[in-house]
């Protein structure tokens, strides 16, 4: 245990240098973390990466189906008050817009009946 304050100094200066040390020797090299080396969306100009995912009535949505159309993609929860104060934001802005932009709200910690059954009271 250290006793004096040299000790401390010394001590406090190999664990920063052990500690830098196992920084540099775990990076992870940038194209093992992006493999097809394009820069990270989002980015003006660059297309959000594609995803499917069902829909509460079973059918599938592929975001790429959607392109050309701007696309809000949400992710909820029924128990979220946030969240539940922004839907007539989103309606509000999707009737001024005409439609013309998709709001896509995801929530993968609940179950679609109990989804569903909160999107027909709001």
């Amino acid at each position: 245990m250290p006793r004096t304050r040299f000790d401390w100094i010394v001590l406090t200066s190999v664990f920063a240098l052990v500690g830098g040390a196992w920084t540099l020797a775990s990076r992870v090299p940038a194209e093992a973390i992006n493999p097809a080396g394009k820069p990270p969306a989002p980015q003006v100009g660059y297309l959000a990466p594609d995803f499917t995912a069902k829909t509460l009535t079973g059918k599938t949505f592929t975001l790429r189906e959607a392109r050309g159309t701007p696309v809000v993609l949400n992710f909820w929860a029924t128990w979220c008050p946030p969240c539940r104060a922004e839907i007539p934001q989103f309606e509000s802005i999707w009737k001024e817009r005409g439609g013309a932009v998709m709001f896509v709200g995801v929530d993968v910690g609940e179950s679609p009946g109990l989804v569903l059954l909160f999107a027909q009271d709001f």
